[in-house]
């Protein structure tokens, strides 16, 4: 007789940023600024770095936007960007003009087309 497994109960994915050390305090206020993201949590280095490391202290902050949650956090590993391969937030809006300004002024940069649909 076959033997039951339990049944699992997942209660949240969330998508992580890795971001190369120490952007992730940059990343987590542009997220802020631009998108409107909340911050609902920071886990913060241990120890504290040094004066002459002169790192933020952060590991990681958990945000939520348009009720989804993600993380960002710093990895010396995380990889550079190469054409072609990374990660993509797919952001809806009714005013796609007004939230790409936002987002400019916050200091993205439009890399191609903007376009609307498809998501």
């Amino acid at each position: 007789m076959a033997q039951q497994q339990a049944q699992v109960k997942f209660t949240a994915v969330k998508p992580q940023l890795m971001v190369k050390t120490p952007k992730a305090v940059d990343a987590v206020n542009f997220y802020k600024s631009a998108f409107g993201a909340v911050e609902a949590g920071r886990s913060a280095c241990c120890p504290p770095p040094t004066a002459e490391q002169n790192l933020p202290n952060i590991l990681c902050a958990q945000l939520e936007l348009a009720g989804c949650s993600f993380v960002v956090y710093n990895d010396d590993s995380a990889p550079q960007k190469i054409e072609g391969i990374g990660n993509q937030l797919c952001l809806e809006t009714d005013d796609v003009e007004a939230a790409i300004s936002k987002a400019v002024s916050a200091g993205a940069v439009v890399e191609g087309e903007v376009t609307e649909g498809g998501g």
